[in-house]
């Protein structure tokens, strides 16, 4: 008898329900067996398919990356890890040589750390060197240069993360890794550039307080670029407020006595044809009350080309009003001087010899 008879139960022996009993546990033995295998089988083909597309999105993902299985051996290993590290996937795949693209020696990587939930450890390995992960749970991020990459060093970025099962059970861990040399060394340019301009700064201020110690004017003039600077004592001796710049260098132009301001375009010219090495004149500038201030202007060529044209040049403006004002006051009591002596007739011999200007009498 079978299940597909269609006796009525009521007409069945007893010998003949029993054989139909075994044949309905026999029957659903056989179809949970199937069940079984086609789910194992679906499963199988879902864990397949999970894994080619995982392959898939890492392998062509442009970031560099790669996966490891609770053993520590790699089981993903991407084209853009293969270009940074210039190690193949077939060369580690299987292995537990990921540091190989890292280090010189066997020591572990941030996801070996990871996998085995050692987070207590990664100070001794990464020190300094990591955070915990802002957007990624269960993940460190971390920065080091690695001297082994490229030619001359890398600098990378690498985030590690844990991958749990359903139960959250480590049965990995995954790294993805960001090539920031250039970066990096746009940050040193930057800080050297910076740490240049404070140097220099530190200097200038140096400079600016022994010209004002000693009641100099300085400025400077780039050929090259154009561009002029000056210490603020070059106005405030003045009595104007500093500037910078062409307008800065127009303004103390235009404050040069009209009678002298051809003999500084003069000077200026043969300064900047190179027929003078050094500058080296004498010129009046209004102030800011009205009044008129001897300066004394020199400079320097402060670099020059092969051609031996001056690259640029700096030097000192330093008031000279008292100094002229003296030498004037002074000519003005030797000619008085040499009046009185004149109209003094000793009538002994020859006429006696001023002593000041050596003049006969």
């Amino acid at each position: 008898m079978t299940l597909f008879d269609n006796r009525s139960l009521e007409i069945m022996s007893l010998e003949e329900a029993r054989q139909l009993i075994f044949d309905l546990r026999a029957r659903k033995a056989e179809l949970e067996t199937q069940n079984e295998t086609l789910r194992k089988s679906l499963d199988e083909k879902a864990l397949r398919e999970s894994e080619e597309k995982l392959h898939d999105i890492i392998q062509g993902s442009p970031i560099p990356a790669f996966a490891i299985s609770k053993e520590h051996k790699i089981i993903h290993w991407n084209k853009a890890l293969s270009k940074l590290s210039g190690i193949k996937a077939e060369r580690v795949v299987g292995t537990k040589q990921q540091w190989r693209a890292f280090y010189s020696e066997a020591r572990p990587c941030l996801a070996d750390l990871l996998v085995d939930g050692a987070t207590d450890v990664i100070e001794d390995w990464y020190s300094g060197k990591y955070i915990l992960s802002e957007l990624v749970p269960d993940a460190y991020e971390a920065t080091d240069f690695f001297p082994a990459l490229g030619e001359g060093g890398k600098w990378l970025r690498f985030t590690a993360a844990a991958v749990r099962d359903a139960h959250g059970e480590r049965i990995g861990a995954f790294e993805t890794l960001e090539d920031i040399s250039d970066r990096m060394q746009a940050e040193e340019m930057l800080r050297s550039k910076i740490n240049a301009q404070r140097i220099l700064a530190e200097a200038n201020l140096r400079i600016e307080y022994i010209l004002n110690a000693v009641h100099d004017g300085l400025w400077e003039n780039d050929l090259r670029t154009g561009v002029f600077q000056f210490s603020d004592r070059m106005f405030t001796m003045l009595g104007y407020k500093p500037m910078n710049g062409m307008a800065g260098f127009e303004f103390l132009r235009d404050k040069i006595h009209p009678d002298d301001k051809q003999t500084f375009r003069q000077e200026q010219e043969k300064l900047l044809k190179g027929k003078l090495s050094t500058w080296d004149t004498t010129f009046r500038m209004q102030a800011s009350d009205g009044s008129w201030h001897y300066i004394l202007s020199r400079g320097n060529a402060t670099g020059r080309d092969a051609q031996d044209r001056a690259l640029g040049f700096a030097g000192t403006h330093t008031d000279i009003t008292e100094r002229r004002l003296a030498e004037v006051a002074l000519a003005a009591r030797n000619a008085e001087l040499c009046q009185v002596i004149a109209r003094i007739k000793t009538g002994r011999g020859s006429a006696p010899i001023c002593a000041t200007c050596k003049k006969k009498f």
